[in-house]
């Protein structure tokens, strides 16, 4: 169904990936979506439909807080119930897959708080258009 355009716009389409401007929200220590980021995932299934997105992948990451196991299963299941919400949103299961690297590829280095959240992330990346 058409949504109204957002206010804030908060997802960006480039090519080879679907850009979030801000992160997706989890309960702590667990997979479940806040609700706070209902309207950032509607944004991201509203990118795949307008861009005629094939196949995306759903990564999930963590910092390197915890046990690595503990947090590989976390990153995978963090990015499954992202796949999930969207697949609840319309978009076919096909299109979609989801995959956890747990705390392997940060984007900024672990030593601070802020390094730490910005390690916590979900991200899209377009498989094919």
């Amino acid at each position: 169904d058409l949504q109204p355009a957002p206010k804030k716009v908060l997802v960006i389409f480039k090519g080879d990936k679907i850009e979030i401007l801000q992160q997706v929200r989890f309960a702590t220590g667990k997979s479940t979506i806040l609700p706070e980021s209902f309207g950032l995932l509607q944004q991201v299934v509203d990118a795949i439909v307008t861009n005629n997105v094939k196949r995306v992948s759903v990564e999930g990451h963590t910092d390197n807080r915890g046990l690595k196991p503990a947090n590989q299963t976390l990153s995978e299941d963090r990015a499954r119930a992202v796949k999930d919400y969207l697949v609840a949103q319309g978009i076919d299961k096909n299109r979609l897959e989801s995959v956890g690297y747990g705390d392997t590829k940060p984007i900024a280095p672990n030593l601070t708080a802020r390094g730490r959240e910005l390690n916590r992330r979900v991200e899209f990346i377009v498989l094919e258009k």
